[in-house]
């Protein structure tokens, strides 16, 4: 497909708008399921000793992070398929592996950054 084509265009415009969308969605989401959702999955035990709150939350910010980053990877793993599908099949691109990796890979920086962030914060 030639990138003079004004459809070729149309769809790599469309291909990276709902990229952005989806890092949006997903910064949303992170921040819904640490501070709503990922807390149900974490034991009682993590929080409190003897019936106080613990000083060190150390173990308690470990499991969220590790609960984070699986719910990264799994999103992650949902858009770099739907990227693949919509490259070959709507943009009908010759490098959909090549831009599939590409887009991965930034999903993956900001992800990252901003799961920095969020267990920063956990700290603070």
């Amino acid at each position: 497909m030639l990138l003079g084509n004004r459809s070729g265009l149309m769809a790599y415009a469309f291909y990276a708008i709902y990229n952005v969308v989806y890092l949006i969605l997903t910064a949303w989401f992170f921040m819904y399921a640490n501070t709503y959702l990922n807390s149900k999955l974490i034991p009682d035990s993590l929080r409190w000793k003897d019936g106080q709150i613990r000083d060190d939350f150390t173990a308690q910010c470990s499991a969220q992070g590790t609960i984070i980053v699986v719910e990264a990877a799994i999103l992650g793993y949902l858009l770099w398929m739907l990227n693949r599908w919509f490259l070959s099949k709507v943009a009908r691109s010759d490098n959909t592996m090549r831009i599939a990796k590409w887009s991965g890979v930034m999903y993956a920086i900001v992800t990252g950054i901003f799961i920095v962030l969020i267990l920063y914060s956990c700290f603070m």
